[in-house]
């Protein structure tokens, strides 16, 4: 174990995401509790044959785990020009560009603007930290779900924006966000969300499937309606068509 400078490191988030604890990684890793310990807390820097056992206990690569301290904070750019001024506004680290985000009041989940831009100049109200920031594009109201798990149970805050898939995926094409939620594929299609987002983007890209969606109507009691084309053949002028 090397006494220098340390280096800045996402051990203790990997770690905490697959619901571990020191000694389980420690174990794995064939490293001891407290070296695990040091290193999260940037009290020691690991050598390479430590941040290689971590990275593969984790099976996760040695530079998402760690990286050098950077000089200087990128400069501030921000992801689209905002509308107005005053302008309250979210930060997110994405590849390496500390972008700012104009706050959206539609935006899933409840999360505190990060600072004001007010007659041209920025004025940060907010300590979050924007490396520790995930952003994803989304139309799925159930993304809420994680902004609230993330914020108990992690450091990781979440940050999503309501876009439609397309969109979602200009923006993850542009280096804009860390995640696009998808759904453009029907369950007959060739390939599904996979293929579409190769045609789209590329190579390069991983999709992550998180849940299997199914859509149908909800029938008030007594309506007498069994089927969608009942629904849609209904005469009654009693029938109200309700959104979610």
């Amino acid at each position: 174990m090397s006494t220098r400078e340390p280096l800045q490191n996402q051990l203790k988030i990997f770690r905490q995401a697959r619901g571990w604890s020191q000694d389980e990684l420690a174990r794995r890793g064939g490293v001891s509790r407290t070296e695990v310990s040091a290193i999260e807390i940037r009290r020691l820097v690991p050598s390479v044959a430590t941040a290689l056992a971590l990275a593969a206990a984790l099976e996760c690569r040695v530079d998402d785990l760690f990286s050098l301290p950077k000089s200087e904070r990128p400069a501030e750019e921000w992801a689209w020009t905002p509308t107005q001024d005053p302008c309250r506004f979210w930060q997110a680290e994405v590849g390496g560009r500390h972008i700012l985000y104009p706050a959206e009041s539609g935006s899933v989940g409840v999360v505190a603007h990060d600072g004001l831009l007010s007659r041209g100049k920025l004025q940060t109200q907010n300590t979050s930290n924007a490396a520790e920031t995930l952003v994803i594009a989304s139309c799925d109201p159930a993304v809420g779900l994680l902004v609230r798990e993330l914020a108990a149970n992690s450091p990781v805050r979440l940050l999503v924006l309501k876009r439609s898939s397309s969109e979602a995926l200009r923006l993850l094409a542009a280096g804009l966000v860390h995640l696009a939620g998808v759904h453009l594929a029907s369950t007959e299609q060739s390939g599904g969300n996979g293929a579409i987002i190769r045609e789209r983007l590329g190579d390069g890209y991983r999709l992550l499937k998180m849940a299997r969606w199914e859509e149908g109507l909800a029938i008030a009691p007594g309506s007498g309606i069994t089927s969608v084309k009942g629904a849609v053949d209904s005469k009654s002028s009693k029938q109200q068509w309700v959104g979610r």
